[in-house]
């Protein structure tokens, strides 16, 4: 496995399509706002390829001492392969120096996807991941929050927050 991390743009079509599919449309803010945080040096949207082969995405944004891993997908015919866990460590491998939190559902077992939500929390904690004493809402939709055990203060999570959506889209946001 020879993981690269290329600019989203040169893949445009895969990373969409995974895009929209992998996460629901109320996590999801417009494409056009994630690509325009990268313009502004801002975050960083990564296709991710094994060789010629498309396997994932991943999206990173945040400020020098604290980002956000915001969205990982892997390519449904690359699940099960290791391609999840390779990529988050490279995620950390790079960014050592800065703390990285991640964001997922909090367990619930009346949700309709609770079995993917306790697959998921089990695959980030192999991975090294803990969970925050917090937890955070956005657009309202609650979630739990992870870092590689580093604790991200709620101030250095809102900070994040604006680095993604300014201020005032953040004030609004975080009412919903």
């Amino acid at each position: 496995m020879q993981l690269e991390f290329v600019n989203a743009n040169k893949y445009r079509k895969q990373v969409r399509q995974l895009f929209v599919t992998a996460f629901p449309r109320e996590e999801r803010p417009p494409m056009w706002m994630l690509t325009r945080r990268c313009h502004q040096g801002k975050a960083e949207f990564s296709a991710v390829l094994d060789g010629d082969r498309f396997v994932g995405l991943t999206y990173v944004i945040g400020n020098d001492s604290v980002k956000t891993l915001m969205f990982l997908a892997i390519a449904e015919d690359a699940r099960d392969g290791g391609y999840g866990s390779e990529i988050l460590r490279c995620v950390h491998e790079k960014y050592g120096d800065t703390k990285i939190f991640l964001n997922i559902e909090p367990l619930d077992k009346d949700a309709p996807n609770y079995e993917q939500r306790c697959r998921r929390k089990a695959f980030y904690n192999r991975n090294g991941l803990d969970l925050l004493d917090y937890q955070v809402r956005e657009a309202g939709v609650t979630y739990e929050m992870l870092t590689y055990g580093e604790y991200v203060t709620k101030q250095e999570y809102e900070e994040v927050m604006i680095v993604m959506y300014g201020s005032l889209l953040y004030k609004i946001i975080k009412r919903i």
